[in-house]
């Protein structure tokens, strides 16, 4: 009610026709030779086979890679990219699980290295972090923060349009720095 006129309900639902689009398993994954797969669309099974690692995609949409040698060149890095109103699960080789959220980019090696397990986000993630004390977890953000940890659940919200990253920690401990 507004200066003594009611206002027509009808006109206010009518201008109102977007219509959002559920989230779902969408994401691209670029390989080291720079090769692009759509995962929304891959089939289920052997994605990329290489002399250190394969890469398999489960029937339920997960991204599973799994070490098939002890020789491990930990030059490259492939990337798992997720659009707006996409999301991915990924168990990297060590065993440890990530939850991708939308408009993410996460960047890893294929296999890590006797010394070290590093991968770099743009976004926001969930982790279950395999636990190896001897070989610390880090996650570098794209402002230069880093979090460490030896085995842990936590997420990490890092996207580049907030003012903000935050890591909220649901079991263990964390190092930010």
């Amino acid at each position: 009610y507004t200066g003594g006129k009611h206002s027509n309900n009808q006109e206010i639902l009518a201008s109102d026709t977007t219509l959002l689009k559920p989230g779902g398993n969408r994401a691209t994954l670029t390989l080291t030779n720079g090769k692009v797969i759509d995962l929304t669309y891959a089939k289920t099974g052997v994605i990329e086979n290489d002399s250190s690692v394969n890469v398999n995609k489960t029937a339920d949409g997960e991204l599973v890679y799994a070490n098939n040698s002890s020789v491990i060149i930990n030059t490259a890095l492939h990337t798992l990219s997720t659009p707006v109103g996409g999301q991915y699960q990924l168990t990297l080789s060590d065993g440890t699980k990530v939850w991708l959220n939308a408009a993410s980019t996460l960047k890893f090696p294929p296999a890590f290295s006797d010394n070290e397990r590093m991968v770099r986000l743009t976004g926001e993630a969930y982790f279950e972090v395999s636990k190896n004390p001897a070989q610390p977890f880090k996650v570098l953000m794209e402002d230069s923060t880093d979090v460490v940890v030896t085995g842990t659940h936590f997420n990490i919200n890092a996207y580049q349009n907030e003012k903000v990253q935050q890591v909220t920690l649901l079991e263990g401990s964390v190092t930010v720095s």
